[in-house]
């Protein structure tokens, strides 16, 4: 049995702890804390030291728990950067700001200027949908689904959105940046 104010080891009979003194009150004991008694015992620490031990271990468990569905949970835009590709493809280019556009040029068919929109996170696939007056309407035929293989790498597929891009459905192309 262990001292419920110092938490020094003392004999299960005693009345009063051999350390510092404090009534021991064994008239109260239950199994659970019998129990904590043997196992801190066992583990040559206090039972104090044990509960400490026990509470810290469950902070840490949470706060990693917290950090962790933060991070997988993370909406925010990790494509940041300029991708380029040199594969026969309605772009060349796509670069990814922070705040969630993204802006597209070159290609098979040179564009007069450069187009954009705004790209959102799926299913681990991210959907990039361009815009027009801020509408969501594609004025260049298609839509994109982006597949991030690595920091520096990802995967283009063409999403048809009118007829003059139905050539290519399911085209893909590697970007690296």
């Amino acid at each position: 049995m262990f001292c419920p104010k110092c938490g020094k080891e003392i004999p299960g009979n005693a009345k009063f702890c051999i350390s510092c003194g404090e009534k021991i009150n064994t008239v109260s004991v239950n199994a659970p804390k019998a129990k904590t008694d043997a196992l801190a015992a066992s583990l040559g620490i206090s039972q104090p030291v044990l509960i400490g031990c026990v509470i810290g271990a469950a902070t840490m468990a949470i706060v990693s728990l917290i950090f962790m569905v933060m991070v997988l949970s993370h909406s925010g835009h990790d494509m940041t950067g300029t991708y380029y590709t040199d594969e026969f493809f309605p772009i060349s280019w796509v670069s990814f700001k922070t705040d969630g556009t993204f802006t597209t040029s070159g290609g098979t068919y040179p564009m007069k200027a450069d187009t954009y929109g705004k790209y959102s996170k799926h299913h681990g696939k991210y959907n990039l949908q361009y815009r027009w007056n801020g509408n969501h309407i594609s004025p260049v035929g298609y839509e994109m689904q982006v597949e991030k293989i690595s920091d520096s790498h990802i995967v283009v597929k063409i999403i048809p959105t009118g007829e003059q891009y139905m050539g290519w459905l399911g085209q893909k192309a590697d970007f690296y940046r």
